[in-house]
């Protein structure tokens, strides 16, 4: 076991560049005229993965929240005009959500946009940097993998 003082360096490190991202993705929402937390944002991108509508309890389950808790961020989002639900045909108390067509737009104009950030933070970096921040990032999804895997 590594020291002390190194394990929180690196969790020190870790929040520091999760807020780096959180701050870097809140400001691209805002120049697109949104204001989105972390978790409008998993949603999003959940939603968005799946290609299709998903029920509130699936997407809770996924999000590890309560479906109450789900129901708000969806309300929240709705609003901005960035979801939408709509009801099963087969049973009136099945609930969906699904991206609005706004969104889908602006989702795949996010990603472009995050694309070429990363392509041009890593531009700044030489060929032997980027694979060691590739070497660490896979040795850390690796531990934590493992520790899910544990747990």
């Amino acid at each position: 076991m590594e020291s002390t003082e190194k394990v929180l360096e690196i969790a020190g490190l870790f929040r520091e560049v999760n807020g780096m991202l959180k701050q870097s993705i809140g400001r691209r929402f805002e120049n697109m005229g949104m204001t989105m937390t972390m978790p409008q944002g998993i949603l999003i991108g959940i939603l968005s993965r799946n290609g299709c509508k998903m029920k509130i309890s699936e997407l809770s389950q996924k999000l590890n929240l309560t479906d109450g808790t789900v129901s708000g961020i969806i309300d929240r989002l709705e609003k901005q005009g960035l979801v939408e639900r709509s009801r099963s045909e087969e049973d009136k108390r099945v609930v969906y959500v699904s991206l609005s067509p706004r969104m889908e737009e602006i989702h795949r104009d996010f990603h472009l946009k995050t694309e070429g950030t990363m392509k041009s933070l890593l531009s700044k970096a030489t060929p032997e940097e980027i694979d060691q921040i590739m070497n660490g990032l896979n040795i850390l999804k690796r531990l934590m993998h493992s520790d899910l895997d544990d747990g």
